[in-house]
């Protein structure tokens, strides 16, 4: 499943992870929570939904970046792999208290963040000015 946006940007979730939809009119939001990812936007910026068949065999949630799609993958508990990234791109994770607690620059396409030390919890990942939530188990 795909949540496109007016400004161009998707979010991707695989329905294997059994995606949520729900429709927040008191605060006017669209919110999507799966097993791995949740993901929130304005009223005003959702386009639509549409279906695909994933090409990856366990496709995660990802952003659009320059017109390249940033994937974000689960690698064990403490890991999240991020790819379709440029050279030197930035990988930024706050806390739910918005405390910068990590930033990385991206040496080659796919950068690797070590969640190891991080408690459980929701972050969030900010990566060329775009941001999804990522949980720590």
């Amino acid at each position: 499943m795909v949540a496109n946006l007016n400004d161009g940007t998707s979010y991707s979730f695989l329905i294997g992870d059994d995606p949520q939809v729900t429709f927040d009119s008191a605060q006017e939001k669209v919110r999507i929570t799966s097993d791995l990812a949740e993901a929130s936007f304005d009223f005003s910026s959702f386009l639509n939904f549409t279906f695909a068949d994933a090409q990856r065999p366990t496709a995660q949630p990802s952003l659009e970046a320059g017109g390249k799609e940033i994937v974000f993958k689960y690698v064990g508990g403490d890991r999240v792999d991020i790819s379709g990234l440029s050279q030197g791109m930035v990988a930024k994770v706050y806390s739910q208290g918005g405390v910068m607690v990590r930033s990385a620059k991206a040496s080659e396409t796919v950068l690797n963040l070590d969640l190891s030390g991080f408690s459980e919890g929701i972050y969030l990942v900010n990566v060329n000015n775009q941001t999804i939530k990522i949980f720590k188990r």
